[in-house]
């Protein structure tokens, strides 16, 4: 993975995660959420998608949640943001540096898509196959 702009982290080689850090100081009050513009632009390695994915210690002592809402396409080279949901008690401050969320790359297949007729089990949906 190539970094085009911006500041990412592995502390271990063999971290699943690259941390991203927050670009901005916010206040996330209980119940709400805020966008978090990180600076991060990369190029992902070919046949990958990215993941932002919770830091753990964020969301067992805090309960602070990260999401992207979606994956991060290969070609996709804008800034990384996440959305960091509260669903604490208490407002959690967010400082500029923060490590706020991890980004994972995933090795990514790319189907044909085909149509194909319905088989035996048709539309039945959950539980069409008897148990």
């Amino acid at each position: 993975m190539k970094i085009l702009s911006g500041n990412l982290q592995r502390h271990h080689h063999n971290d699943a995660g690259s941390d991203l850090m927050s670009e901005i100081d916010v206040t996330i009050k209980p119940g709400q959420s805020e966008i978090i513009p990180t600076g991060v632009k990369v190029q992902l390695p070919p046949n990958t998608f990215g993941l932002v994915k919770s830091r753990s210690g964020l969301a067992f002592k805090f309960s602070i949640e990260a999401t992207n809402a979606g994956v991060i396409d290969e070609a996709y080279n804008g800034e990384i943001k996440t959305k960091l949901y509260n669903h604490g008690k208490e407002p959690y401050k967010v400082n500029k540096g923060d490590r706020i969320a991890q980004l994972i790359v995933i090795p990514v297949i790319y189907p044909d898509i085909e149509t194909i007729s319905n088989d035996h089990r048709g539309d039945k949906g959950f539980g069409s196959s008897g148990k």
